[in-house]
């Protein structure tokens, strides 16, 4: 049993937290959540079973992030690069500085103590996320 599931037996609770692991269609998924944990590193070294290993991030546009905002879901999310574009309005969530487990739970009830402020707005982020306004971003720095 991995860590994070093994603290949520631990905690009791299983009935709140759910690991799905791959998903291929996460908005319906999303749209039954509170809210979006984005944990991503910037970087970190891993230990696992006496080896060690440098994870750097590489997610340059956190696409779970802007499907979480796009159905009005917000999110708590490391301050990885891309995140700052993403989440621009204080109601789409808060960003972390890094993947800190405390201050990963200090967000998430931050967020679920004040749900009613953190309502982000999904016509904001579907027009600057839309393949047309990705297009004219594209040709314009190619231009």
């Amino acid at each position: 049993m991995s860590r994070g599931l093994g603290d949520v037996y631990k905690r009791q609770l299983q009935d709140k937290v759910i690991f799905h692991g791959w998903c291929s269609d996460v908005i319906p998924e999303i749209m039954k959540s509170d809210l979006l944990i984005f944990p991503s590193v910037i970087n970190q070294t891993l230990s696992f079973k006496g080896e060690s290993m440098k994870v750097n991030s590489s997610e340059a546009l956190p696409t779970i992030v802007i499907e979480a905002l796009s159905v009005e879901t917000p999110v708590v999310a490391v301050n990885t690069p891309g995140i700052s574009e993403i989440v621009v309005e204080k109601s789409d969530g808060i960003i972390i500085n890094e993947s800190e487990p405390t201050l990963i739970a200090d967000a998430v009830n931050k967020i679920l103590d004040n749900n009613d402020f953190y309502h982000p707005d999904s016509s904001l982020i579907i027009n600057k996320f839309s393949l047309e306004e990705m297009q004219q971003h594209i040709y314009g720095t190619f231009k």
